[in-house]
C-alpha cells in the first residue's frame, strides 16, 4: 500500500508551507533518559517511542507498517489495516523559524491548516475541508478533509519549530470498515507527541480511558 505513503507524505508535509519551506527533521525534543519504554496500551496495541517522529505511537495490533518515508523535510510512519483500506499515520515535520515567533494557539494552527488545504487541492485537483474544530485540551486543530483518493481525520499540532499530523485515513474508493476506522481513531487519540510523549503508555492509557469509558 505504498500509495498511502507517496501521496499523503507530500500532502501532509505541505502543512509547513504556511510559513515557507519545510526545514530539516531534527533530533528528538526528549532527552534519551526521558524517553518512555515500550509497553502495551490496553488491547489496542504495543506502544513505543519512535524518535524519528518524536512521538509515542500505538500501532493497532496486527496492522502492517509500510516502509517509513524519511527525507530532509519530514518523517512519515503509517500502519495499514489487514483489509487495506484504513490507515493510522504520524507525520513529523519541521516548520519555519517564523512560526516559533507566532503565539502557539488557534491562529497559528489555522494558518497551518489553510496551507494544507491549499496544497491538498493542488495535488488532488480538489479538496474539501469537511470540518475543523479547535481542541483546547490538546492545543491542537482537529479537522476532516476529503480530496481525490482519501478522507483523512487529523489532529494537527505545532510546537515551536516542530509539527505533527496524526491521522486516521480511509480510501474513498473502498467501503469504510467501521471497526478498522474506530481502531485507527483510537490509535490517533492515544498518540503522544513532543514533550507529551514522555508520559508514554501511562499517558496513552489515560487518554484511552477518556475515549473508552469503562476501560
Amino acid at each position: 500500500m505504498t500509495l498511502w505513503m507517496v501521496r499523503l507524505c507530500r500532502l501532509l508535509c505541505a502543512i509547513a508551507v504556511f510559513g515557507g519551506a519545510c526545514g530539516c527533521v531534527g533530533r528528538s525534543t526528549l532527552r534519551e533518559a526521558d524517553r518512555p519504554t515500550s509497553r502495551p496500551v490496553g488491547d489496542l496495541g504495543h506502544g513505543y517511542f519512535e524518535e524519528r517522529i518524536e512521538a509515542f505511537v500505538v500501532p493497532p495490533a496486527g496492522w502492517k507498517l509500510d516502509p517509513p518515508k524519511l527525507s530532509e523535510d519530514h518523517a512519515h510512519f503509517v500502519w495499514i489495516s489487514p483489509e487495506g483500506g484504513t490507515a493510522y499515520g504520524v507525520i513529523y515535520f519541521r516548520v519555519p523559524m517564523i512560526a516559533a515567533l507566532i503565539p502557539n494557539g488557534k491562529f497559528l494552527h489555522e494558518r497551518a491548516l489553510g496551507g494544507f488545504i491549499d496544497q491538498y487541492a493542488k495535488d488532488q485537483g480538489t479538496a474539501t475541508l469537511v470540518e475543523s474544530t479547535w481542541d483546547d485540551d490538546r492545543n491542537a486543530m482537529r479537522f476532516i478533509a476529503e480530496g481525490g483518493l482519501y478522507r483523512i481525520r487529523t489532529i494537527l499540532s505545532v510546537r515551536e519549530r516542530s509539527g505533527w499530523a496524526v491521522y486516521a485515513g480511509t480510501l474513498l474508493s473502498k467501503p469504510t470498515v467501521a471497526s478498522d476506522l474506530k481502531v485507527a481513531e483510537l490509535s490517533r487519540e492515544t498518540t503522544r507527541v513532543g514533550l507529551d510523549a514522555e508520559g508514554g503508555a501511562e499517558s496513552a492509557m489515560e487518554m484511552l480511558k477518556k475515549v473508552l469509558p469503562g476501560e
